[in-house]
């Protein structure tokens, strides 16, 4: 939705051509949504079980890995 928005504006400022654009806080917000899903997505993984990121922590406190 955000690229849609950039190149549509991108053809108002070139051809003057006007379909469609959301205002400043229209962007704001898409952006907004958009950061905050990619922070859940990569919360997700670093939890998820057998992820690159947990695989060597399962060991109990004291023990070697």
């Amino acid at each position: 939705m955000f690229v849609a928005n950039v190149a549509l504006r991108m053809l108002h400022i070139k051809l003057g051509v006007t379909l469609w654009r959301l205002g400043d806080v229209g962007e704001f917000l898409v952006v907004l949504i958009a950061m905050s899903f990619f922070v859940a997505g990569v919360l997700a993984v670093e939890e998820s079980p057998g992820s690159p990121t947990t695989v060597g922590h399962n060991h109990p406190e004291g023990a070697e890995s």
